[in-house]
């Protein structure tokens, strides 16, 4: 996952509630996901960006 994509998918999960005769700049956005949905953006860019490194016997 790119961080765009990730961005994306983040900006899916908020809506902006709306009421007449207001701005949506107004209201903050209401979080409408799980938080579980936010972990798997973040394992997925973790899997993507995050060297694997392995340690010898001796540096455990």
């Amino acid at each position: 996952m790119t961080f765009e994509e990730a961005k994306e998918k983040i900006n899916e999960l908020f809506t902006d509630p709306q009421a007449p005769g207001n701005s949506v700049g107004d209201f903050d956005p209401e979080f409408t996901g799980y938080i579980e949905d936010l972990e798997e953006i973040i394992e997925s860019l973790e899997e993507t960006y995050l060297p694997d490194i392995s340690l010898d016997e001796e540096e455990e």
